[in-house]
């Protein structure tokens, strides 16, 4: 009875005691779920053999200009969790349904189109293939892009 009270006298807050035991818990689900749609539905497909390890990939040709191997993890880790708060933001920003939906399946097709071009390049070896892939991926990256910037959040510089 005096929870109730305490409920009925908060709702008529500006906040009110709900909203704000909400919040941090529906902070940390957006936070699971950009995590689990980053970081771990690309790792639940197969992609081929590990590059520093596979002797196909090490014995490509590859440009003078290619990074030492330490750049990959050094920007790829920082690159997605900023690609985690992006979603976070877009998430919590938009309140348009159909500009999240786009948003969010753009998005996830971007990651998806990121995985076929692991699994074809690394796994079936098959580097012809894997051009179209890739340009369908970048394809996606400005359809994510565009997309999120449009739907009014603030996520899309994040993105980069």
């Amino acid at each position: 009875m005096v929870l109730q009270s305490i409920l009925a006298h908060s709702a008529n807050e500006s906040v009110g005691l709900l909203a704000a035991i909400a919040e941090p818990t529906r902070s940390l689900a957006l936070a699971a779920s950009a995590f689990t749609m980053i970081f771990v539905y690309p790792r639940i497909v197969p992609t081929g053999p590990d590059p520093a390890t596979d002797k196909w990939y090490q014995n490509l040709t590859k440009p003078k200009w290619q990074p030492p191997k330490w750049v990959f993890p050094a920007v790829w880790i920082p690159l997605k969790a900023m690609q985690c708060v992006s979603l976070v933001l877009l998430w919590k920003q938009v309140k348009n349904p159909k500009a999240l939906w786009i948003s969010t399946a753009v998005y996830f097709l971007h990651i998806s189109l990121g995985n076929l071009w692991n699994y074809v390049f690394f796994a079936k070896q098959d580097i012809k293939m894997s051009l179209p892939v890739m340009g369908a991926f970048w394809l996606t990256c400005l359809g994510s892009e565009i997309s999120f910037g449009l739907s009014g959040a603030v996520a899309s510089p994040c993105l980069l």
